[in-house]
């Protein structure tokens, strides 16, 4: 299933990763969209979610994180968030998006990493935190435990699409002082 997810889901997350690797993590403006283009789209995916779910719990604690960040930067907090989700949106659909997303953090690390503003490289609680790891093994035994593959998948696709638009649309938001339109 995570095979046909990935070829489902291929060109969403192109998409995002193209406009993030336009990124530069070791200078602080980009870093700062960065961090912002997480904490962004964290916030819109929570109300979307089951409060209760352990998908719910990783974002709850990567946002935690992500703050913990933008104060070390002395970046203000956000206003509310001006990206939503209209419709409820599958625990699994997000988990296949964000926790996958650990794969590519040691790249963005290592990017960051080469940043000479002690402000950036004093920021790395996200980039050095393991949840994401953890979640995607989770994903993982949750999505062999789906009783019906064909009609899972397409819901996973679609909601794992969903994401990775929102993720782009923060990205979009947060270089505009983070004001977009609902998703």
């Amino acid at each position: 299933m995570r095979t046909k997810l990935k070829q489902h889901t291929a060109a969403a997350h192109q998409r995002v990763d193209q406009a993030v690797s336009t990124l530069s993590l070791a200078h602080r403006a980009s870093y700062i969209t960065f961090l912002r283009t997480h904490q962004l789209a964290y916030r819109a995916l929570l109300p979307a979610l089951p409060a209760d779910n352990w998908v719910s719990s990783i974002l709850r604690r990567v946002l935690t994180t992500l703050n913990q960040d933008l104060d070390v930067m002395d970046v203000p907090g956000l206003p509310r968030p001006m990206i939503g989700l209209r419709d409820p949106i599958h625990p699994l659909g997000v988990a296949y998006v964000v926790c996958g997303s650990h794969f590519g953090k040691r790249i963005l690390r290592r990017r960051w990493s080469l940043s000479r503003d002690p402000q950036v490289r004093a920021a790395g609680a996200y980039l050095s935190c393991d949840e994401l790891k953890a979640g995607w093994l989770r994903f993982l035994h949750d999505i062999e435990a789906l009783t019906d593959p064909a009609n899972d998948l397409k819901l996973l696709a679609a909601d794992a699409d969903r994401t990775f638009g929102l993720f782009y649309d923060s990205l979009v938001a947060a270089k505009n002082g983070g004001r977009a339109n609902a998703a």
